[in-house]
C-alpha cells in the first residue's frame, strides 16, 4: 500500500500511486498514475478534525473505506488490458476490411 500524509492528521492509503493535491482547509483531489483513455476521474475528499467526507468516486474505484483512527483507504478495480487491446484490435481490422 502507497501510504499519503494528509491535512489534519488524516492518511490516505492507496494499492495503486496516486498523486494527492491539497488544499488549506482539508479539501483533497486524488488522481490515479495509471495510464488511461482520457483524464482520470478524481476523488475528492474533504477531512477535518471530525471527520472525513467522500465527495466523489469514480468508476474506477472499487472501495473507499474510512477508519476511525483518521484512515482513509482507496482500493481501485484492477483493469485487464489485455482484454482493452484485444477488443481495439478487432475494431481496426473490421474498419481496414
Amino acid at each position: 500500500m502507497n501510504e499519503y500524509q494528509l491535512k489534519n492528521d488524516w492518511r490516505l492509503y492507496s494499492d495503486q500511486k496516486v498523486r494527492v493535491y491539497q488544499d488549506g482547509n482539508g479539501g483533497a483531489v486524488v488522481l490515479p498514475l495509471s495510464k488511461e483513455f482520457g483524464d482520470p476521474a478524481p476523488i475528492l475528499l474533504q477531512a477535518n478534525e471530525t471527520g472525513a467526507e467522500v465527495e466523489t468516486i469514480p468508476f474506477s474505484v472499487e472501495k473507499i473505506a474510512v477508519s476511525l483512527d483518521r484512515k482513509i483507504t482507496i482500493i481501485w478495480q484492477q483493469i485487464d488490458e489485455g482484454l482493452q487491446t484485444e477488443s481495439t484490435i478487432s475494431v481496426y481490422r473490421e474498419m481496414e476490411e
